[in-house]
Formats: structure tokens, C-alpha cells, sequence
């Protein structure tokens, strides 16, 4: 192993907290508090070009409030880390015990009984339930019986201690049946070896000159993959949830963003004007560094049985030499867009309020194309 280290200066610091480079094992909230553009910046710019919407959004907005994650959220970080990480996953989210997980013991749980128990032992049956298990204790056989109480209270100490995520029945099933479904299938598991999980590159884009992040889902020397989570009904072809997916939600822009920090920031470091920061494995590095045209693979993972995965892989054009494909053209279209209107905005505002002063707009006949429609079913 080795450990690449940056000679920060703190003048540098005060203007430039995070030098361009790649970072591994920063943590997921150190690499949100990073101000920099991203992906996920460019598609709220895209959807509200005049900044407000960043605005609302933004820690630099004194009224900024945390996003709170949904149950959906949630189970898809647990899918993404039991994909990526296994050995993490083991260690960080555990499923709360269940009675029926104690095969072989008697479980003493309710009021009733710890008092049944007491009457067979000639002991009192008053008093709280504390008072009843304290009076219980001795005579238990730990081969015999459990405690419910002491289960979970041990449980729930595990849980705070090692900062622990408690996974429900139904999403530790979700997450066995698509770890299933991908070892049963011949070229999944290929498709995760010798990965690296969440890997954050900071960069500079040259036409705007603005400080650029994102953050790999999981990195083989050669190949990107990124994890995709997805619920759908049976009334929609799987194939085509998938493909529209790709489309509503812009991955072909992650795609593109993922392309033009690995172009920049390998040739930087193999020209010494960046580095790379965390421990990593230099073999492994150094195959990794060897070429930034990487293959980019989305895996989707239905969260229904029986729990389909696919690979779906995105190219700048499927043969060598020849124009790029629209998906990849679109998504620099997007990218250059969004990255634009954001400069506008900073420019325009600095670190002060972002607040739309085009509120009143007049109606063309091109902003609404489809309205000529609008007879057609008299």
C-alpha cells in the first residue's frame, strides 16, 4: 500500500481548499460540503436556469435547511455499498433481531411471561417488568432461555457504538435477492472485480475555468461502474424502464462528467500538476492512471423479484474514429449549459442572494410548439 500526500500550502487553502486531483476514502458528507460545480448542480441549473433554485438549495443560503433522505434513499445506499463494498456492508448495516431468529430457546418477552415463570419457581409475581426479570435472572439456564429486553438492549448498544444502519426485513431481502441474481449470472461478477468504491475527483474545467467535482460509484483500472437502483411494474417492458431511465435521469450527462474529469485530471497528474490523495494499492493505481478513456458501465438492480440486474455500458461512439454518439454529444450540450448558466449566476450574484429579477415573461408561439394541437380534437 501506499499514501499520497498533498503539500498544502494554507495561503493556497484559504482560496483553493481542494486542489485538483483524485481522493480516495473521503468521506461521503466531506465530499458534499466541497463548493464546487458538479453534475447534480448542473441538473438544478438546467431545470431553473436563473439560479434561484440553487439558491434555495445552496449552504451558502443563511436559511440552507439539510435534505432529509427517504426510505428509497436509504435502501439504495445499502444496495450500493452490499454491491461495492461487501465487507463494508457486513460491517455497517445489520438487520434487527426477530423472536423467531432465537431457534431452540424459550423467550421470555411479555409480562405474562416472566410471571408464569416466577410461579413455577415459587418467586413473586408483582412489580414492573424490570422488577420481574431482575427477579427471573437467576434461575435462567442461558442455554435455555433468553431475556427479549436483554437482546435488544444489547443489540441497540452494538448499533450506537459502531455507529451502525438498521436494514428492515424487507430491505435485507431486497438486497440478498439482487446480490443473488448478479453471482448467478456469468459476466456480473467479472464486471466487479479488483474495484474501488467511491473515488472523488476535483478538477478545473478549462472553458469556464470553474472548480469541478464528482465522485465514482466503484473503479476498476479500466472500467467505471455506477449503481442504479430502480422499482418498476411488470406492465413496462424491464428493458425499456431501463433505457428510459437513462434518459429522464440524465445518466448520459454523469457519463460525460465522469469522461471529462478522468480526461483532465490523469493528464494532469502523469504531467506533476495535480496528485492523488488517500491510500491506494500502486499497482493498482498505476494501472488505473495508465489510460482515462475508461469503459462506463450503469448496473441497474430491480428492487421487485425476482431482483433482474444488467449491465448497460455508454461509449463516446462505438467505433474508433468516428463521430460521437448523440447520447454522448447531448450530454456535453447539458453539461456546457448548465456550467454556463451557473458562471452567469455567480458572476451576477457572488455569495449573495440568488433571486430571478425576470419575473414577467410574454408568450410566444415557439415556447409553446405543441398548442397547435390544441383544435385538432373538436
Amino acid at each position: 500500500m501506499c499514501f499520497h500526500e498533498a503539500e498544502r500550502e494554507e495561503e493556497y487553502l484559504e482560496v483553493q481548499p481542494y486542489p485538483e486531483g483524485i481522493y480516495f476514502d473521503m468521506l461521503e458528507d466531506e465530499y458534499h460540503n466541497i463548493p464546487y460545480f458538479s453534475r447534480s448542480t448542473c441538473e438544478v441549473m438546467l431545470f431553473d436556469t436563473s439560479g434561484e433554485e440553487y439558491w434555495h438549495k445552496s449552504k451558502m443560503n443563511p436559511n440552507y435547511k439539510p435534505f432529509q433522505t427517504t426510505a428509497a434513499m436509504e435502501l439504495g445506499s445499502a444496495i450500493h455499498c452490499a454491491i461495492l463494498e461487501p465487507e463494508r456492508f457486513a460491517l455497517e448495516f445489520v438487520q434487527e433481531p426477530t423472536i423467531a431468529d432465537m431457534q431452540g430457546k424459550i423467550v421470555l418477552n411479555k409480562v405474562d411471561d416472566f410471571k408464569h415463570f416466577l410461579k413455577k419457581v415459587g418467586e413473586p409475581i408483582s412489580g414492573t417488568k424490570d422488577k420481574l426479570i431482575e427477579r427471573c435472572s437467576p434461575y435462567l439456564d442461558p442455554e435455555k432461555f433468553v431475556i427479549w429486553d436483554h437482546v435488544m438492549a444489547a443489540f441497540w448498544s452494538d448499533v450506537m457504538a459502531e455507529n451502525k444502519t438498521v436494514l428492515r426485513k424487507d430491505a435485507i431481502e431486497i438486497i440478498e435477492g439482487i446480490i443473488d441474481s448478479i453471482n448467478k449470472r456469468p459476466n456480473m461478477p467479472k464486471l466487479l472485480e479488483n474495484i474501488r468504491s467511491e473515488i472523488t475527483i476535483i478538477w478545473k474545467d478549462e472553458r469556464t475555468g470553474l472548480m469541478c467535482k464528482c465522485r465514482l460509484d466503484g473503479a476498476r483500472p479500466e472500467a467505471i461502474v455506477e449503481v442504479k437502483s430502480f422499482s418498476i411494474a411488470n406492465r413496462k417492458g424491464l428493458k425499456k424502464a431501463m433505457y428510459d431511465a437513462i434518459n429522464y435521469e440524465h445518466y448520459n450527462l454523469q457519463y460525460f462528467v465522469y469522461h471529462q474529469a478522468l480526461q483532465s485530471i490523469i493528464k494532469k497528474i502523469k504531467a506533476k500538476k495535480a496528485k492523488v490523495y488517500g491510500e491506494v494499492d500502486e499497482e493498482w493505481l498505476k494501472q488505473f492512471l495508465h489510460n482515462p478513456n475508461k469503459q462506463f458501465f450503469i448496473l441497474f438492480a430491480r428492487t421487485q423479484a425476482p431482483y433482474q440486474t444488467k449491465a448497460i455500458e455508454m461509449k463516446q461512439n462505438f467505433t474508433s474514429g468516428a463521430s460521437p454518439n448523440v447520447y454522448f454529444t447531448e450530454a456535453q450540450s447539458l453539461w456546457e449549459f448548465g456550467i454556463t448558466a451557473y458562471q452567469r449566476c455567480f458572476e451576477k450574484f457572488g455569495v449573495n442572494e440568488w433571486l430571478d429579477d425576470d419575473d414577467i415573461d410574454e408568450l410566444e408561439d415557439e415556447n409553446v410548439p405543441q398548442i397547435m394541437y390544441q383544435s385538432s380534437g373538436l
